[in-house]
């Protein structure tokens, strides 16, 4: 089961600084990278916490130039932040985790144009979500700049490198369910994902009655899990099967694979949608994501379609993971704004497919 890698900063006894890093969501390997560089305790939030060591170096240049990028302009106090001063900081290179360079090479071209695809990305929303910010955004062109010039990376590079993210991240949240796995006595929460590439399943529970441990079930087919389900009776009974069994007939991809030879590739679109408002972010882009949002919550709210919600939910999680704050944005418009004159943008018939209601499978 995906679950958020958090971790604590702790850069002194006085200042500590608390960030979450989605781990399976990051397509650009980021999360798995900075979760070399814990220390392996753990604060007393439960949290992993960052090895002080690593705070080192704090008045070279990279240390400043990557501190001001966000919050305090003294402090490393954010994910992208360390990410940065950790790859460029002589220091830190020196005593970096043999699997982080694995995972993010140093003086690596291929490195650094995901670092430069990730500025990029979080420039694009400040750009938009606080625009008046003339000193943050020229902080993030800078860096940018620097990044791009160092290793002539051109920005066509970038922008397909990140349309690749963003239908990455789309395809991981739509192909999987999550959900409550109740059995007549026992109940765990699930995960239900149906890999893209192979169609195989995969079940993955966990709860008290499973000592919090994470279990698993991988089979080509969805009958397969159901066969290997009836096998765990401490586990599952027939009502634990049977919800199994109807709550793959919900996973969003699936649902939307059959639907696509009858009318517009429903996921196609999502990725169509996000890479535009990223690529050009400015109101009709943001305007058209909206409007996306609102025919699912027109359907979830009205018509109490439970694939909508499925669906809805998937949309959510793709756009937390690209970024937190743009997903806050579009939550308070959708609940204070008009449902139905937002579902009218954009006047494009292919969004239809986004108002239609479901009939089961």
């Amino acid at each position: 089961m995906k679950k958020l890698l958090t971790l604590f900063i702790l850069i002194s006894v006085c200042t500590p600084v608390v960030f979450t890093v989605e781990v399976h969501n990051d397509a650009l390997g980021f999360g798995k990278y900075i979760s070399y560089f814990s220390d392996g305790g753990v604060a007393q939030s439960g949290m992993q916490r960052v090895a002080v060591k690593y705070f080192v170096d704090r008045d070279s240049d990279i240390y400043k130039k990557a501190a001001a990028l966000d919050y305090r302009q003294n402090v490393i106090d954010s994910a992208l932040e360390f990410i940065i001063f950790s790859y460029y900081s002589p220091a830190v290179k020196n005593i970096k985790p043999t699997e982080a360079e694995i995972e993010l090479p140093s003086d690596n071209r291929t490195s650094e144009l995901r670092l430069a695809t990730a500025v990029y990305a979080k420039l694009q929303t400040i750009k938009f979500l606080d625009p008046q910010n003339r000193d943050r955004i020229g902080r993030y062109e800078l860096m940018l700049h620097t990044i791009k010039q160092k290793n002539n990376i051109a920005q066509t590079e970038i922008n397909t490198l990140f349309a690749s993210h963003i239908a990455e991240i789309v395809s991981e949240e739509f192909t999987k369910i999550s959900f409550l796995l109740k059995n007549t006595s026992t109940s765990h929460g699930a995960v239900l994902t149906r890999n893209p590439q192979n169609g195989h399943y995969k079940l993955s529970y966990e709860g008290f009655y499973t000592n919090n441990e994470i279990k698993e079930i991988n089979m080509p087919t969805l009958n397969a899990v159901l066969v290997e389900m009836g096998n765990r009776k401490a586990d599952f009974d027939q009502t634990g099967i049977d919800q199994v069994r109807e709550q793959a007939k919900l996973i969003p991809a699936v649902v939307y694979a059959d639907w696509k030879p009858n009318g517009v590739d429903a996921m196609a679109l999502i990725v169509e949608t996000l890479t535009n408002f990223y690529l050009s972010p400015d109101q009709t882009t943001y305007n058209n994501l909206l409007g996306l949002f609102a025919r699912y919550s027109h359907l979830v709210i009205r018509e109490r379609d439970v694939f909508a919600q499925r669906a809805q939910k998937s949309l959510e999680k793709s756009v937390t993971a690209l970024n937190p704050d743009l997903m806050s944005k579009i939550t308070k418009e959708i609940s204070t704004g008009n449902i139905v004159a937002l579902m009218r943008i954009p006047d494009d018939p292919r969004f239809n497919v986004f108002a239609a209601r479901y009939t089961g499978r």
